[in-house]
Protein backbone atom coordinates (compact mmCIF):
# COMPACT_ATOMS: atom_id res chain seq x y z
CA UNK A 1 0.00 0.00 0.00
CA UNK A 2 1.04 3.25 -0.81
CA UNK A 3 0.56 6.45 1.26
CA UNK A 4 0.25 10.17 -0.43
CA UNK A 5 -0.43 13.24 1.88
CA UNK A 6 -1.61 16.77 0.46
CA UNK A 7 0.40 19.53 1.49
CA UNK A 8 0.31 23.45 0.97
CA UNK A 9 2.62 23.91 -1.95
CA UNK A 10 4.42 27.35 -2.01
CA UNK A 11 3.85 28.39 -5.56
CA UNK A 12 4.75 31.35 -8.04
CA UNK A 13 2.30 33.51 -9.10
CA UNK A 14 0.79 32.90 -12.15
CA UNK A 15 1.89 35.55 -14.35
CA UNK A 16 5.91 34.63 -13.18
CA UNK A 17 5.89 31.04 -13.09
CA UNK A 18 7.17 31.06 -16.39
CA UNK A 19 9.94 33.01 -15.62
CA UNK A 20 10.42 31.29 -11.77
CA UNK A 21 10.66 27.21 -12.60
CA UNK A 22 13.77 26.49 -13.60
CA UNK A 23 15.92 23.83 -15.34
CA UNK A 24 18.56 22.45 -12.48
CA UNK A 25 21.15 24.71 -12.41
CA UNK A 26 24.14 21.89 -12.87
CA UNK A 27 21.96 21.34 -16.83
CA UNK A 28 23.35 25.07 -17.55
CA UNK A 29 26.88 25.34 -19.12
CA UNK A 30 28.70 29.12 -16.84
CA UNK A 31 27.58 30.68 -19.76
CA UNK A 32 24.08 29.96 -20.09
CA UNK A 33 23.57 30.15 -15.86
CA UNK A 34 25.30 33.77 -16.56
CA UNK A 35 22.99 34.73 -19.18
CA UNK A 36 20.33 33.11 -17.63
CA UNK A 37 20.49 35.35 -14.00
CA UNK A 38 21.79 38.86 -15.81
CA UNK A 39 18.28 38.22 -18.07
CA UNK A 40 15.88 36.97 -15.60
CA UNK A 41 15.14 38.41 -11.86
CA UNK A 42 12.48 35.79 -11.09
CA UNK A 43 14.45 32.57 -11.90
CA UNK A 44 14.33 30.24 -9.18
CA UNK A 45 18.21 29.87 -9.76
CA UNK A 46 18.83 33.40 -7.54
CA UNK A 47 17.46 31.56 -4.76
CA UNK A 48 20.05 28.86 -5.06
CA UNK A 49 22.68 31.23 -6.42
CA UNK A 50 22.29 33.95 -3.49
CA UNK A 51 25.77 35.35 -4.07
CA UNK A 52 25.51 36.32 -7.94
CA UNK A 53 25.01 39.71 -7.29
CA UNK A 54 27.07 40.45 -4.35
CA UNK A 55 30.57 41.14 -3.59
CA UNK A 56 30.91 39.17 -0.78
CA UNK A 57 30.09 35.70 -1.43
CA UNK A 58 30.02 32.39 1.13
CA UNK A 59 31.64 29.32 0.55
CA UNK A 60 29.24 26.62 -1.31
CA UNK A 61 28.11 23.82 1.11
CA UNK A 62 28.06 25.67 4.14
CA UNK A 63 25.57 27.23 6.43
CA UNK A 64 26.49 30.50 5.61
CA UNK A 65 25.54 29.68 2.07
CA UNK A 66 22.59 28.23 3.10
CA UNK A 67 21.49 30.94 5.39
CA UNK A 68 21.63 33.66 2.22
CA UNK A 69 19.73 30.74 0.27
CA UNK A 70 16.73 30.46 2.90
CA UNK A 71 17.08 34.64 3.15
CA UNK A 72 16.71 34.98 -0.99
CA UNK A 73 13.71 32.96 -0.68
CA UNK A 74 12.25 34.62 1.89
CA UNK A 75 12.68 37.63 -0.32
CA UNK A 76 11.00 36.20 -3.31
CA UNK A 77 7.81 35.66 -0.87
CA UNK A 78 8.36 39.02 0.32
CA UNK A 79 8.20 40.23 -3.19
CA UNK A 80 5.31 38.41 -3.87
CA UNK A 81 6.68 35.85 -6.19
CA UNK A 82 5.70 32.92 -4.25
CA UNK A 83 2.58 32.70 -2.71
CA UNK A 84 1.61 29.83 -0.36
CA UNK A 85 -1.98 27.65 -1.26
CA UNK A 86 -4.27 27.91 1.51
CA UNK A 87 -5.74 24.71 1.26
CA UNK A 88 -4.02 21.03 1.61
CA UNK A 89 -3.66 20.11 -1.84
CA UNK A 90 -2.80 17.43 -4.08
CA UNK A 91 -1.51 18.37 -7.98
CA UNK A 92 -1.86 16.84 -11.16
CA UNK A 93 1.56 17.86 -13.12
CA UNK A 94 2.22 16.87 -17.47
CA UNK A 95 5.19 18.18 -18.82
CA UNK A 96 4.72 18.16 -23.19
CA UNK A 97 7.63 17.68 -24.92
CA UNK A 98 7.45 18.05 -28.96
CA UNK A 99 7.51 13.80 -28.70
CA UNK A 100 6.15 12.92 -25.76
CA UNK A 101 3.72 13.27 -22.90
CA UNK A 102 3.94 12.80 -19.22
CA UNK A 103 1.78 13.19 -16.60
CA UNK A 104 2.21 12.47 -12.62
CA UNK A 105 0.78 13.42 -9.17
CA UNK A 106 2.50 15.68 -6.59
CA UNK A 107 2.22 15.14 -3.04
CA UNK A 108 3.94 14.32 -0.17
CA UNK A 109 5.08 10.58 0.47
CA UNK A 110 6.10 9.12 3.84
CA UNK A 111 9.81 8.75 5.25
CA UNK A 112 8.11 5.68 7.12
CA UNK A 113 7.77 3.88 4.04
CA UNK A 114 11.24 4.61 2.60
CA UNK A 115 12.50 2.84 5.62
CA UNK A 116 9.93 0.15 5.63
CA UNK A 117 11.48 -0.20 1.49
CA UNK A 118 7.91 0.35 0.34
CA UNK A 119 9.91 3.05 -1.67
CA UNK A 120 12.39 1.06 -3.23
CA UNK A 121 15.24 1.96 -4.30
CA UNK A 122 18.11 0.90 -7.11
CA UNK A 123 20.92 3.14 -6.81
CA UNK A 124 23.60 3.63 -3.69
CA UNK A 125 24.16 6.64 -2.29
CA UNK A 126 27.17 9.18 -1.73
CA UNK A 127 27.18 9.59 2.26
CA UNK A 128 28.70 13.01 2.07
CA UNK A 129 26.55 14.50 -0.57
CA UNK A 130 23.68 12.56 1.58
CA UNK A 131 24.96 14.53 4.51
CA UNK A 132 25.34 17.58 2.91
CA UNK A 133 21.66 18.11 1.26
CA UNK A 134 20.75 16.95 5.00
CA UNK A 135 22.77 20.07 6.00
CA UNK A 136 20.90 22.07 3.57
CA UNK A 137 17.33 20.75 4.41
CA UNK A 138 17.59 21.63 8.11
CA UNK A 139 18.95 24.72 7.11
CA UNK A 140 16.55 26.43 4.42
CA UNK A 141 13.48 24.46 5.35
CA UNK A 142 12.45 23.73 1.78
CA UNK A 143 12.48 21.41 -1.24
CA UNK A 144 11.88 22.49 -4.54
CA UNK A 145 12.07 19.72 -6.76
CA UNK A 146 10.05 16.82 -6.56
CA UNK A 147 11.56 13.34 -6.24
CA UNK A 148 10.34 11.09 -9.36
CA UNK A 149 8.34 7.92 -8.56
CA UNK A 150 7.29 5.20 -10.23
CA UNK A 151 4.61 2.53 -9.97
CA UNK A 152 3.09 -0.20 -12.11
CA UNK A 153 -0.30 0.63 -13.99
CA UNK A 154 -3.28 1.19 -11.96
CA UNK A 155 -6.45 2.06 -13.58
CA UNK A 156 -8.22 3.68 -11.28
CA UNK A 157 -5.65 6.31 -10.32
CA UNK A 158 -5.31 7.00 -14.34
CA UNK A 159 -9.32 7.30 -14.64
CA UNK A 160 -8.87 10.01 -11.69
CA UNK A 161 -6.58 11.94 -13.50
CA UNK A 162 -8.08 12.05 -16.55
CA UNK A 163 -11.04 13.09 -15.23
CA UNK A 164 -8.86 16.10 -12.96
CA UNK A 165 -7.42 16.87 -16.21
CA UNK A 166 -10.74 18.05 -17.60
CA UNK A 167 -10.36 21.08 -15.93
CA UNK A 168 -8.67 24.06 -16.67
CA UNK A 169 -4.82 23.86 -15.47
CA UNK A 170 -3.78 26.70 -12.80
CA UNK A 171 -0.74 26.91 -14.63
CA UNK A 172 -0.41 26.29 -18.80
CA UNK A 173 3.12 27.68 -20.20
CA UNK A 174 5.89 26.78 -22.74
CA UNK A 175 9.32 27.32 -21.56
CA UNK A 176 12.47 28.35 -24.13
CA UNK A 177 12.94 24.66 -24.56
CA UNK A 178 9.27 24.14 -25.96
CA UNK A 179 8.51 22.31 -23.06
CA UNK A 180 4.96 22.39 -22.51
CA UNK A 181 3.79 22.74 -18.51
CA UNK A 182 0.51 22.43 -17.19
CA UNK A 183 -0.63 21.93 -13.28
CA UNK A 184 -4.10 21.24 -11.74
CA UNK A 185 -4.71 21.87 -8.27
CA UNK A 186 -6.99 19.52 -6.55
CA UNK A 187 -8.34 20.49 -2.81
CA UNK A 188 -11.65 19.11 -2.30
CA UNK A 189 -11.68 16.25 0.56
CA UNK A 190 -13.55 14.17 -2.00
CA UNK A 191 -10.80 14.33 -4.59
CA UNK A 192 -7.89 13.86 -2.00
CA UNK A 193 -9.56 10.72 -0.27
CA UNK A 194 -10.26 9.25 -3.99
CA UNK A 195 -6.55 9.49 -4.86
CA UNK A 196 -5.29 8.51 -1.62
CA UNK A 197 -7.84 5.14 -1.80
CA UNK A 198 -6.34 4.70 -5.58
CA UNK A 199 -2.85 4.83 -3.85
CA UNK A 200 -3.86 1.72 -1.50
CA UNK A 201 -3.67 -0.48 -4.61
CA UNK A 202 -0.31 0.43 -5.05
CA UNK A 203 1.85 -1.97 -3.58
CA UNK A 204 5.26 -0.22 -4.06
CA UNK A 205 6.62 2.63 -5.69
CA UNK A 206 10.16 3.02 -6.81
CA UNK A 207 12.47 5.80 -7.08
CA UNK A 208 13.04 6.66 -10.70
CA UNK A 209 15.45 10.23 -9.96
CA UNK A 210 15.93 11.66 -6.83
CA UNK A 211 17.59 8.87 -4.58
CA UNK A 212 20.13 11.29 -2.76
CA UNK A 213 17.01 13.48 -1.71
CA UNK A 214 15.11 10.96 -0.53
CA UNK A 215 17.96 9.59 1.71
CA UNK A 216 18.15 13.43 2.64
CA UNK A 217 14.75 13.79 3.60
CA UNK A 218 14.75 10.41 5.61
CA UNK A 219 18.37 11.65 7.01
CA UNK A 220 16.33 14.96 8.66
CA UNK A 221 13.27 13.15 9.68
CA UNK A 222 15.36 11.00 12.00
CA UNK A 223 17.53 14.24 13.34
CA UNK A 224 14.34 16.16 13.97
CA UNK A 225 12.54 13.16 15.45
CA UNK A 226 8.87 14.89 15.48
CA UNK A 227 6.82 12.39 17.18
CA UNK A 228 3.48 13.58 14.95
CA UNK A 229 3.44 10.98 12.55
CA UNK A 230 1.96 13.80 9.79
CA UNK A 231 4.67 16.36 10.57
CA UNK A 232 5.99 17.73 7.45
CA UNK A 233 9.66 16.64 7.80
CA UNK A 234 8.13 12.98 8.09
CA UNK A 235 7.21 13.65 4.52
CA UNK A 236 9.16 14.20 1.46
CA UNK A 237 7.84 15.78 -1.93
CA UNK A 238 7.22 13.30 -5.01
CA UNK A 239 5.94 13.39 -8.27
CA UNK A 240 4.37 9.95 -8.77
CA UNK A 241 4.06 8.80 -11.99
CA UNK A 242 2.82 5.58 -13.64
CA UNK A 243 5.72 3.63 -15.37
CA UNK A 244 3.75 4.22 -19.19
CA UNK A 245 4.13 7.96 -17.92
CA UNK A 246 7.69 7.99 -18.07
CA UNK A 247 10.46 6.96 -20.32
CA UNK A 248 13.94 5.49 -19.47
CA UNK A 249 16.68 6.21 -22.24
CA UNK A 250 20.12 4.39 -22.23
CA UNK A 251 23.40 5.81 -20.55
CA UNK A 252 26.29 5.23 -23.17
CA UNK A 253 30.31 4.99 -22.16
CA UNK A 254 32.73 6.61 -23.83
CA UNK A 255 36.10 5.14 -22.79
CA UNK A 256 39.28 8.00 -23.33
CA UNK A 257 42.54 8.64 -22.29
CA UNK A 258 44.65 6.36 -24.54
CA UNK A 259 46.93 6.48 -28.02
CA UNK A 260 45.88 4.98 -31.06
CA UNK A 261 48.03 1.93 -30.39
CA UNK A 262 46.40 1.12 -26.91
CA UNK A 263 42.84 1.80 -28.52
CA UNK A 264 43.77 -0.29 -31.63
CA UNK A 265 44.68 -3.15 -28.79
CA UNK A 266 41.38 -3.12 -27.14
CA UNK A 267 39.33 -2.77 -30.16
CA UNK A 268 41.34 -5.93 -31.37
CA UNK A 269 41.05 -7.74 -27.87
CA UNK A 270 37.45 -7.24 -28.34
CA UNK A 271 37.77 -8.66 -31.55
CA UNK A 272 38.56 -12.11 -30.65
CA UNK A 273 36.52 -12.38 -27.82
CA UNK A 274 33.19 -11.30 -29.84
CA UNK A 275 31.66 -11.93 -32.52
CA UNK A 276 32.02 -8.41 -34.37
CA UNK A 277 29.57 -6.79 -37.50
CA UNK A 278 29.99 -4.21 -39.21
CA UNK A 279 26.82 -2.09 -38.68
CA UNK A 280 24.53 -0.56 -41.62
CA UNK A 281 21.38 0.85 -40.46
CA UNK A 282 20.74 2.57 -37.68
CA UNK A 283 23.73 2.46 -35.27
CA UNK A 284 22.10 4.85 -32.28
CA UNK A 285 19.37 2.38 -31.19
CA UNK A 286 20.68 -0.95 -30.29
CA UNK A 287 18.49 -3.93 -28.81
CA UNK A 288 18.58 -5.56 -25.78
CA UNK A 289 21.17 -7.41 -25.04
CA UNK A 290 23.53 -5.51 -27.91
CA UNK A 291 26.64 -2.93 -27.91
CA UNK A 292 26.92 -0.91 -30.66
CA UNK A 293 30.70 0.35 -30.55
CA UNK A 294 32.43 3.23 -32.23
CA UNK A 295 35.98 3.79 -33.35
CA UNK A 296 37.56 5.89 -35.91
CA UNK A 297 39.56 2.75 -36.98
CA UNK A 298 36.68 0.41 -37.45
CA UNK A 299 33.49 2.53 -37.80
CA UNK A 300 30.47 1.40 -35.82
CA UNK A 301 30.59 -2.42 -35.67
CA UNK A 302 28.04 -4.41 -33.08
CA UNK A 303 28.02 -7.94 -30.56
CA UNK A 304 26.43 -9.76 -28.69
CA UNK A 305 26.81 -9.69 -24.80
CA UNK A 306 26.92 -13.26 -22.86
CA UNK A 307 24.86 -13.94 -20.68
CA UNK A 308 25.81 -14.33 -17.16
CA UNK A 309 25.13 -17.94 -14.91
CA UNK A 310 23.74 -15.59 -12.26
CA UNK A 311 20.56 -15.21 -9.49
CA UNK A 312 21.55 -11.52 -9.60
CA UNK A 313 19.09 -9.15 -11.28
CA UNK A 314 21.76 -6.69 -11.57
CA UNK A 315 23.87 -8.74 -13.82
CA UNK A 316 20.89 -8.91 -16.23
CA UNK A 317 21.98 -5.31 -17.08
CA UNK A 318 23.71 -4.67 -20.09
CA UNK A 319 25.89 -1.85 -18.29
CA UNK A 320 26.61 -4.43 -15.83
CA UNK A 321 27.32 -6.82 -18.16
CA UNK A 322 29.70 -4.80 -20.63
CA UNK A 323 31.77 -3.58 -17.25
CA UNK A 324 32.40 -7.27 -16.12
CA UNK A 325 33.02 -8.99 -20.33
CA UNK A 326 34.79 -5.53 -21.34
CA UNK A 327 35.79 -3.04 -19.10
CA UNK A 328 37.33 -4.64 -16.50
CA UNK A 329 39.13 -7.62 -18.19
CA UNK A 330 39.89 -5.71 -21.12
CA UNK A 331 40.16 -2.51 -20.31
CA UNK A 332 41.06 -2.24 -16.53
CA UNK A 333 38.40 -0.50 -15.86
CA UNK A 334 37.62 -1.35 -12.12
CA UNK A 335 35.70 1.92 -11.03
CA UNK A 336 33.50 3.73 -13.30
CA UNK A 337 32.73 6.42 -10.76
CA UNK A 338 35.89 7.18 -10.33
CA UNK A 339 37.90 6.18 -13.35
CA UNK A 340 38.69 9.43 -15.23
CA UNK A 341 39.05 7.51 -18.27
CA UNK A 342 35.10 7.15 -18.56
CA UNK A 343 32.77 8.83 -19.66
CA UNK A 344 28.86 8.47 -18.82
CA UNK A 345 26.49 10.22 -22.36
CA UNK A 346 23.12 10.29 -22.19
CA UNK A 347 21.46 8.76 -25.31
CA UNK A 348 19.74 12.41 -25.28
CA UNK A 349 22.71 14.09 -26.36
CA UNK A 350 23.76 14.14 -30.11
CA UNK A 351 25.60 11.34 -30.96
CA UNK A 352 25.90 12.27 -34.31
CA UNK A 353 28.45 15.48 -33.06
CA UNK A 354 29.89 12.65 -30.84
CA UNK A 355 31.01 10.62 -33.41
CA UNK A 356 32.94 13.02 -35.01
CA UNK A 357 34.53 14.28 -31.96
CA UNK A 358 35.82 10.80 -31.96
CA UNK A 359 37.57 11.11 -35.55
CA UNK A 360 39.65 13.63 -34.26
CA UNK A 361 41.11 11.45 -31.39
CA UNK A 362 41.25 7.91 -29.90
CA UNK A 363 38.07 7.51 -27.94
CA UNK A 364 35.82 4.54 -28.04
CA UNK A 365 32.13 4.63 -27.84
CA UNK A 366 29.87 2.15 -26.33
CA UNK A 367 25.72 2.08 -26.70
CA UNK A 368 23.82 0.27 -24.52
CA UNK A 369 19.91 0.07 -24.67
CA UNK A 370 17.86 1.16 -22.23
CA UNK A 371 16.97 -0.54 -18.81
CA UNK A 372 13.58 -1.51 -19.09
CA UNK A 373 11.35 -1.06 -15.71
CA UNK A 374 10.80 -4.55 -15.08
CA UNK A 375 14.56 -4.96 -14.88
CA UNK A 376 14.57 -1.52 -12.75
CA UNK A 377 11.76 -3.45 -10.06
CA UNK A 378 13.70 -6.74 -10.09
CA UNK A 379 16.71 -5.09 -9.06
CA UNK A 380 15.25 -2.37 -6.65
CA UNK A 381 13.10 -6.02 -5.21
CA UNK A 382 16.18 -7.35 -4.76
CA UNK A 383 17.56 -4.97 -2.88
CA UNK A 384 20.46 -4.68 -5.22
CA UNK A 385 21.97 -1.62 -6.85
CA UNK A 386 22.05 -0.78 -10.68
CA UNK A 387 25.19 -0.38 -12.24
CA UNK A 388 26.08 3.22 -12.16
CA UNK A 389 24.73 5.74 -14.48
CA UNK A 390 22.24 3.42 -16.27
CA UNK A 391 19.09 5.16 -16.23
CA UNK A 392 18.38 8.72 -17.52
CA UNK A 393 14.77 9.02 -16.91
CA UNK A 394 12.39 11.79 -18.40
CA UNK A 395 10.65 13.41 -17.41
CA UNK A 396 13.39 16.00 -16.00
CA UNK A 397 11.01 17.65 -13.15
CA UNK A 398 11.52 22.03 -12.38
CA UNK A 399 12.89 23.96 -9.25
CA UNK A 400 10.57 26.13 -7.95
CA UNK A 401 7.06 25.17 -9.55
CA UNK A 402 6.16 23.85 -6.35
CA UNK A 403 7.73 24.30 -3.33
CA UNK A 404 7.55 22.07 -0.38
CA UNK A 405 7.52 23.53 3.42
CA UNK A 406 9.64 21.24 5.44
CA UNK A 407 9.09 23.44 8.80
CA UNK A 408 7.05 21.51 11.44
CA UNK A 409 4.58 24.58 12.57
Amino acid sequence: MARIKPFKAVRPVNDKVHLVASRSYVSYSKEKLREKLDSNPFTFIHIINPDYDEDLMADGGTKGMFSKVKRKYAEFQDRKVFVKDNEDSIYIYTQTTPTHSYTGIIASVSVQEYLDKSIKIHEATIRNREKLFTEYLDSVDFNAEPVLLSYSKNVETAELIKKAKTALPIYDFTTSDSIRHSLWVLSSEEDIINFQKSFEKVEALYIADGHHRSASSVNLSKNRNNPNPVANSNWFMAMLAQEDEMEIFGFHRMIRGFNKAETDKIVNDINTKFDLSHISGDPFSPKDGEVHMYYFGTGWTKFKLKSLESNSPKDSIDAEKLSSQILDPIIGITDLKNDKRVKFIPAKNDLKELTNSIDNGNDILFLLAPVTFKELRAVADADEYMPPKSTYIEPKLRSGLTIFDISDE
